[in-house]
Order: C-alpha cells, then sequence, then structure tokens
C-alpha cells in the first residue's frame, strides 16, 4: 500500500489482484485507502461496495452503495447495483422498486436496470410485469446469462415451465462463456422444471 501512495489505478488493481486470491482484509484495506486518498473518484467507493457484494457481506455492501451513492448521486450504475441487492430482502424491497422504477423512467434502454426492475417485482410475486421486464433487458442486451436466470425463475412463477427450461438453458449455455455464480442455481431449476415438464 505504502508503495502505491498516488496511484489509484495501480491501488485497484492491487485490491483486485487481492481480490482474486481470496485476502479480502487486504482488499477492503486497499480499497479505504483508496477513498481517503481519492475523495473525488467514484472508482475506489464502487470497487469497495462489489468487493463487499462478491465477499457475501451484504450489509457493508449495501451501506457502502449507499455512501456512494450520497457522494454521486446522479450515478445510475451505483443506484442500480444498490438496487438489485435491496430486492433481495423483503424488508427493503419496496425501496428497490421505488429506485429501480426511477432508474427506469430515466434510462429505459439500459438493460440492467430493467434487469433490476424486473428483479424487484418477481420479489413481489408479479411475475407478469417481472417478464415483461426481463424480455425488454434481453433485447438490449441478448448474452446476459443472469436475465435468463431471471426470466426462467419469472416463468417457473407464472408455471410456464416450458418457457421457463428455454430460457434457463440460454442462461446455462451462456454462463459458460461468462462464467457467474450462479451455475449451480441454474442447473437445479433446469432440473426441476424438466421433471415437471415430463
Amino acid at each position: 500500500m505504502d508503495q502505491l501512495p498516488h496511484n489509484l489505478e495501480l491501488k485497484l488493481q492491487l485490491a483486485a489482484a487481492y481480490h482474486r486470491t481470496g485476502n479480502q482484509s487486504e482488499t477492503i484495506a486497499l480499497c479505504k485507502s483508496a477513498i481517503t486518498q481519492f475523495p473525488d473518484s467514484i472508482l475506489p467507493m464502487v470497487s469497495l461496495s462489489n468487493f463487499y457484494r462478491d465477499y457475501g457481506n451484504y450489509d457493508e455492501a449495501i451501506s457502502s452503495y449507499r455512501n456512494a451513492l450520497n457522494t454521486f448521486p446522479e450515478n445510475p450504475i451505483i443506484a442500480n447495483n444498490l438496487a438489485m441487492l435491496l430486492a433481495e430482502r423483503e424488508e427493503t424491497l419496496s425501496e428497490a422498486k421505488l429506485l429501480a422504477d426511477k432508474l427506469l423512467k430515466q434510462f429505459p434502454n439500459h438493460a440492467a436496470i430493467a434487469d433490476t426492475a424486473g428483479w424487484g417485482y418477481y420479489h413481489e410475486g408479479e411475475f407478469e410485469q417481472a417478464k415483461k421486464l426481463f424480455e425488454r433487458s434481453l433485447n438490449l442486451d441478448p448474452n446476459n446469462a443472469v436475465t435468463y436466470l431471471h426470466l426462467g425463475k419469472a416463468m417457473i412463477g407464472m408455471k410456464e415451465f416450458d418457457l421457463a427450461e428455454k430460457a434457463l438453458s440460454a442462461a446455462l449455455i451462456l454462463s459458460r462463456s461468462r462464467p457467474f455464480k450462479g451455475d449451480d442455481e441454474i442447473l437445479r431449476l433446469l432440473e426441476a422444471v424438466r421433471k415437471k415438464i415430463e
């Protein structure tokens, strides 16, 4: 850390390297140091928030995203990431929906924001509206495995198991070229859906 006192990019690259090796304490320490050192830059705040999320420390991730959004209130990516995390919890679901719906009005052609808005509706059990938003997102970004997973889950909620299988199969194919943490969930859901179809 002391060897990189004035270089934000190198400091964040080092934090990412520590993150890849699982060294959580050094990763977080580097990001916090960068935030202190470069308070006008959005990058260390977003990096810290993302690392907390990746480590499964959702309380810290939400708090960090909130701090970042307070500092950069016009940034849609921070707001979208915060909304996605808030949608995962029943006690913050209404806040997530308000935030995502506001973003969607501002950025109607942003794939990630449409997906997040759909995720809020999905968690409220409004599967038809969620489906429409996931489909809108996929029209804008047709190679997103996460959104296909979300669409598959909405189709399961609607008991449209044939369509769920198609969406989940697409998610699985895409996840093999760009791996993410949902692979196990896709396989589990596909197996359950195929049993329903049989």
